[in-house]
């Protein structure tokens, strides 16, 4: 590939509060062996020292501040991707890191394939303190990926390159807080081939600051993306059908989870709200047995901890309060 036809590649990162991660992250995007390259800061009202990091970095970052939007937790996000002018768009959240080779290789595949709209890598953990966790057991997968992605959000959004073409036909980030990762890559999935890359490339930091730890707000934003695509499947397609059913039950499965830690943590009126929404989804996954013993327990229902089957008098307690919900 010839310096003269290489297109530009825009690193878009919104951020709020994290400048020591921030600069991580930055410098993994500077470290990279692809040029010509951009990095796009999006601040998102930060009250501790981002914009001296940003400042740091000199004309080699490109710092846009804007104040806090509480209501939609979002909009920094499109704000970056929006404020880029590169033919590719690379999103890098403020606390994870990038291998060296991620955007060439991501490159390669891009100008080889004409027709994907998106390529992923595979990435790895890594601790508040950056040392490594080991791989994600989370693999995305390559193709047609629609359906795939419908059931289960299966990608890291640090890892994805996308055509600004693409973008532009399919839509960018939603406003809403928890929905624009994984409801954009499904509007690209619904019209493009999306490319997997099977080496790890990408570096996802898990820490107790991670949105993504919010059990309830999971659940929420599962339903929200899934619901969405109720008139948006693919006409008299069953796969579509299956794989719509099995993502309402996986946002079941997140509320229930959300229940199941209030009620260890002995608040058990804070989880019932998500008790009640996953029941209004569907009762399947409540009648799994973890789940039916978890309820009894809660309930006050007698169970012994060496029974095999799904405890009866749980599952009749659980239908009537399914009865008294509908009531």
């Amino acid at each position: 590939m010839s310096a003269e036809v290489k297109p530009l590649v825009s690193v878009v990162t919104a951020t709020w509060n994290a400048a020591d991660y921030l600069r991580e992250a930055i410098e993994s995007a500077l470290k990279q062996t692809y040029r010509p390259l951009e990095i796009v800061i999006v601040d998102d009202g930060s009250t501790d020292h981002t914009a001296e990091v940003c400042a740091s970095f000199g004309d080699r970052v490109r710092y846009i501040f804007q104040p806090k939007d509480d209501k939609h937790g979002a909009t920094a996000h499109v704000r970056a991707f929006q404020s880029a002018r590169g033919e590719y768009l690379a999103g890098l959240d403020h606390d994870d890191r990038w291998l060296p080779e991620k955007i060439a290789r991501q490159i390669e595949v891009m100008q080889a394939r004409p027709d994907v709209g998106a390529v992923f890598t595979r990435f790895r953990l890594i601790d508040s303190a950056g040392q490594d966790k080991g791989p994600s057991p989370l693999v995305g997968p390559s193709g047609d990926v629609f359906h795939a992605l419908l059931r289960r959000n299966r990608y890291c959004y640090s890892s994805g390159l996308y055509r600004r073409a693409v973008l532009d036909v399919v839509g960018h980030h939603d406003i809403e807080p928890g929905i624009g990762d994984w409801d954009l890559w499904l509007r690209i999935a619904r019209r493009y081939p999306v490319a997997m890359l099977a080496d790890i490339l990408t570096e996802y930091r898990v820490h107790g600051q991670n949105y993504s730890m919010d059990r309830r707000m999971i659940a929420l934003s599962t339903q929200r993306v899934v619901k969405r695509y109720r008139d948006q499947l693919h006409p008299g397609c069953v796969e579509c059908r299956r794989s719509f059913r099995a993502g309402l039950r996986l946002a079941a499965e997140a509320y229930l989870e959300h229940f199941h830690a209030a009620a260890r943590a002995g608040r058990l009126a804070a989880g019932l709200p998500s008790l009640w929404d996953a029941l209004k989804i569907s009762l399947v996954p409540a009648l799994k047995p973890r789940h039916l013993l978890t309820l009894a327990k809660s309930f006050g229902v007698a169970v012994t901890a060496r029974r095999s089957k799904p405890d009866q008098q749980a599952a009749n307690q659980l239908s009537a309060i399914e009865q008294t919900r509908r009531s």
